[in-house]
């Protein structure tokens, strides 16, 4: 083998098994530093703080009333919920309020079908209404189609109360009911964690914030403090948004693994899955492409080197006369690789509730998020977005987004 073939397997190596095996263990230590909540539960404090759980909703008829039915079964002893149905065009809002006229908790607020004002989103626009209503101390944002255990906001407002945690987020557990869901989601979820290094979050001394929107809970004296959502009007990921302003303003931000008690449906389709979590690539970084072209970059060198080298053995083992002196070294590299990614692969699926028998599909899940990178590059270049049947024309980041029609 030669200096410059050497140098090339070693680097081949480097990229390969050794980099499968980093990351597993990345992905392991950072599951355990946001495994903050965890039963048995501690005591509430006396008396426990109200809170108000807002949910903003638009087009979600089919799933709204499982959502509300978990938030109003909570064991906490005193929440508001308020539901915001934002310009649906289906039953949303009825749904809504037939549920209210049963439980007195629950309140409804309608937004009119129109234009947003300028410079909002829809979501962020929602928010900043139903805020209006609330009287808690706390504030809860829970996405519509997120379903709850019944002692989900009890455990969140007891860590973050026992902790002084100013915001608390969390990551859900991922249900996937069809082949698509359970192959790409996870790799998904994974990439975005690795990319905008979520764990980070939690360290006080980094400056670095993120959080979900699926599950985000602020002090309403921080929330107002920094603006609330009219401080992040303008971005279609508002929830890291909010997570970066708070921390910036010398408040403690956690983000935490709340898979045991909530659980999310986020995509049904293919179509959906890669519209969708190409906006969840493009929003946090606010436009710019290039924290996803490295995820791309990443993913094709972490992903397809094992099949480079492997090719390359059996070239080298075809040109040398059949000796397996030197294409062995390649194939039982590229073996390795392929089985560390595997493993690598098969950690995260466990990770986000889902099987790890899917990690030995990993070359056709790893394509399809690819593609994900690839839309949503092309997003961050024509700034054109699609999201939940408004069409906005996004700006820098400094500027927000602005409502095209």
């Amino acid at each position: 083998m030669g200096t410059l073939e050497q140098t090339i397997f070693f680097g081949f190596v480097l990229v390969g098994p050794i980099l499968s095996v980093l990351l597993t263990v990345l992905v392991l230590v950072a599951r355990r530093q946001m495994r903050l909540l965890t039963r048995p539960l501690r005591p509430l404090p006396d008396p426990p703080p109200n809170v108000t759980v807002l949910i903003p909703c638009k087009d979600e008829g089919e799933r709204i009333s499982a959502c509300l039915h978990s938030v109003l079964n909570q064991t906490y002893p005193d929440l508001q919920v308020i539901a915001i149905d934002d310009r649906s065009t289906d039953q949303t809002g009825q749904v809504m309020d037939s549920i209210a006229a049963t439980d007195a908790r629950l309140g409804v607020v309608h937004i009119p079908h129109g234009d947003l004002p300028a410079g909002w989103t829809g979501k962020c626009h929602a928010l900043a209404q139903g805020v209006q209503s609330a009287r808690g101390t706390w504030l809860m944002f829970v996405d519509s189609d997120v379903i709850l255990q019944p002692d989900a906001v009890a455990a969140a407002i007891q860590r973050a109360d026992r902790q002084d945690y100013d915001l608390l987020s969390l990551l859900p557990r991922i249900e996937s009911h069809s082949f698509w869901e359970e192959l790409i989601i996870p790799v998904a979820g994974a990439g975005l964690n690795f990319m905008f290094l979520v764990p980070l979050s939690n360290k006080n001394y980094c400056h670095h914030a993120f959080a979900n929107g699926q599950f985000l809970l602020i002090r309403r004296n921080v929330y107002d403090k920094i603006g609330g959502h009219a401080a992040v009007m303008g971005m279609f990921g508002e929830d890291v948004a909010m997570a970066r302003l708070v921390k910036s303003h010398g408040y403690k931000v956690r983000i935490a693994w709340g898979a045991d008690f909530m659980a999310v449906r986020m995509y049904s389709t293919l179509t959906e899955i890669v519209r969708g979590w190409a906006r969840q690539f493009f929003a946090p970084g606010r436009g710019s492409p290039w924290r996803i072209i490295f995820g791309f970059l990443l993913t094709l060198v972490l992903g397809f080197s094992w099949l480079a080298g492997g090719v390359w053995g059996l070239w080298s083992w075809w040109n040398s006369g059949w000796s397996w002196q030197r294409p062995g070294l390649w194939l039982a590299a590229a073996a390795a690789n392929w089985v560390l990614l595997t493993w690598l692969l098969a950690t995260v699926y466990r990770s986000s509730g889902n099987r790890a028998r899917f990690a030995w599909a990993h070359p056709l899940a790893l394509s399809m998020l690819l593609i994900i990178f690839i839309r949503a590059v092309r997003m961050c270049l024509d700034r054109q977005v699609q999201w939940r049947g408004t069409s906005y024309h996004a700006r820098p980041a400094a500027d927000g987004a602005t409502i095209r029609s």
